[in-house]
């Protein structure tokens, strides 16, 4: 994807940044790639910006903070595995990585899903 968008990423250490930052969701790859190849900022700028109320995965993250606060449950989960916790209930492991918030094997091995996320919702919830 580097590629297709005149290959922001110059080397494998930003190529790591970015991962680490957006942990391979798609969206966030694209949002990131789209803002790194138009110019808007630096990968430094990036890291930087990225959970900011004006940044550029903003509405993103506030879509998925919406949808949270809509149901406390998955909110009480997600705070549970942000403080590094497993997640209690299968049916909300399942939700929450079924909406890309985290990874792991199963509910008793979770993690959010990449730095975005556990910046954000650390914030946020």
């Amino acid at each position: 994807m580097n590629g297709k968008h005149g290959s922001p990423l110059k080397d494998a250490g930003q190529l790591d940044t970015l991962c680490r930052l957006v942990g391979g969701q798609p969206y966030l790859v694209r949002q990131a790639l789209y803002a790194l190849s138009a110019g808007r900022l630096p990968l430094e700028k990036l890291d930087q910006t990225a959970v900011d109320a004006d940044g550029p995965f903003a509405d993103h993250l506030k879509h998925h903070l919406l949808a949270l606060q809509g149901r406390p449950e998955l909110a009480r989960a997600l705070r549970q595995i942000l403080h590094g916790g497993a997640c209690d209930q299968e049916e909300h492991y399942q939700r929450l990585h079924a909406a890309g918030l985290i990874s792991g094997d199963d509910r008793r091995h979770v993690r959010m899903r990449c730095q975005i996320y556990q910046h954000y919702f650390m914030e946020h919830l």
